[in-house]
């Protein structure tokens, strides 16, 4: 089916939930999306770490921040990562400690199907660092397959009675044209068939967060083609970037796909969040507007908002910075959209909730409308209720935590 609905542990158990939906079970077969990349971690651990210093400083791309151990924790220590599929892993890089005599001088790289049984890839003795020193290591032992959890397990350090630790470590992928890094967050990008099943829709997710200010969002964007060896945002056409703030605990979700465009809606605490990625339904010929691809998120960047923050809304909701179209030319706009530019007030009529197009439009054009997600009035209605049309469920939606009578949206369960 195209519709999915139920409860992520997490902001990475949901990116996971999704990519299994959209490529593995919604149906029809031939409206599934392909993972052209999928890579990251779900997870980071360690053995011990020291405040400031935490585990996920090892992994934030920022070679001035390190892991730590715990004082007078410095051996035996680790730090590693779970990722989102298995991996062979025959390349790694370490950025040693800003401290030489902190960095690892005998370690091995381990694998681990569970995280609780461990295998020895292989093992460096007498590595000596200068401070902060980046390294790229290969691995000569023979393969010990796929894993899904990779640690370094430091046995001594350079001679620091209190610490050891790293600034970075990476797992590295060999493809056909470039090399992918996986220690980073997960990130998902993904190609759709679109209706016909011979379009091409290019959407991607990126997890971020910022564990010491308990904010986990997701960053999204659209594309109109994918490069291997290009990083997320610097793929062929990219949107501007859209942030999702969720959080690092259970959330209900509902999930709505088809060829041509994903939609989600995300319960966070009490507040509602939504996004729509990929295609609209333009009023033109596909030879007039070829790829009317939206990127519609909660926030119009990926700055650090927690969910809970108050300026959050709905990006349907008239003219918002977080709701961009690609037009013809290629360039990203920022369209207005009916009926929320609208002063008019619909309600319901003896119970019957009438279920309106969101039109993209601005004062000179009018361009499209978004397939599957409508206005519906907020006279006595309530979020998660449900409104039939035309045989059809609607999941009813409010905007984050507000609740007046234009605060809604209904999202067709199908």
């Amino acid at each position: 089916m195209a519709y999915e609905s139920g409860t992520a542990s997490d902001y990475i158990d949901l990116l996971m939930r999704l990519y299994q939906f959209v490529t593995q079970t919604m149906t029809p077969v031939e409206q599934r999306w392909r993972a052209l990349r999928w890579i990251g971690y779900k997870r980071i651990f360690c053995s011990s770490e020291l405040g400031g210093y935490e585990a996920f400083r090892g992994f934030d791309a920022d070679s001035a921040s390190e892991w730590l151990t715990a004082q007078s924790q410095a051996a035996p220590s680790h730090l590693g990562l779970e990722l989102v599929r298995p991996l062979e892993v025959r390349a790694f890089t370490l950025r040693g400690a800003g401290k030489a005599s902190r960095s690892p001088k005998s370690f091995t790289l381990e694998g681990s199907d569970d995280g609780e049984v461990w295998v020895a890839q292989e093992t460096w003795n007498d590595q000596s660092w200068s401070n902060a020193q980046f390294r790229e290591y290969s691995v000569s032992a023979p393969s010990i397959g796929a894993k899904t959890h990779w640690r370094i397990l430091i046995h001594a350090n350079n001679g620091d009675w209190g610490y050891s630790g790293l600034r970075d470590f990476d797992l590295l992928e060999t493809l056909e044209t470039s090399r992918i890094s996986h220690g980073v967050p997960a990130q998902l990008i993904l190609q759709g068939p679109g209706l016909s099943g011979k379009e091409a829709v290019f959407v991607g997710v990126e997890t971020y967060a910022s564990p010491t200010t308990d904010i986990y969002n997701w960053r999204l964007m659209g594309f109109s083609g994918f490069v291997e060896a290009n990083g997320f945002s610097k793929q062929p056409g990219a949107s501007p970037m859209m942030g999702f703030p969720l959080w690092n605990a259970a959330m209900p979700y509902w999930f709505v796909a088809n060829g041509q465009r994903i939609v989600c809606v995300v319960k966070v605490d009490t507040s509602y969040m939504t996004f729509y990625l990929g295609k609209f339904l333009p009023y033109a010929t596909p030879g007039q507007f070829p790829y009317p691809l939206l990127a519609a998120g909660m926030t119009p960047t990926d700055a650090l908002t927690r969910y809970s923050d108050g300026s959050l809304v709905l990006p349907y909701k008239g003219n918002r910075a977080n709701f961009k179209f690609r037009f013809i030319d290629g360039e990203w706009r920022q369209p207005e959209s009916w009926p929320w530019n609208n002063s008019v007030i619909t309600r319901d009529t003896e119970g019957h909730y009438p279920l309106m197009p969101i039109v993209l439009n601005d004062p000179a054009n009018t361009y499209g409308e978004l397939d599957g997600v409508y206005f519906v009035p907020g006279f006595a209605n309530a979020v998660e209720s449900t409104v039939i049309a035309d045989g059809v469920e609607h999941l009813v939606v409010q905007d984050v935590f507000r609740t007046g009578v234009r605060d809604y949206f209904a999202l067709r369960l199908a």
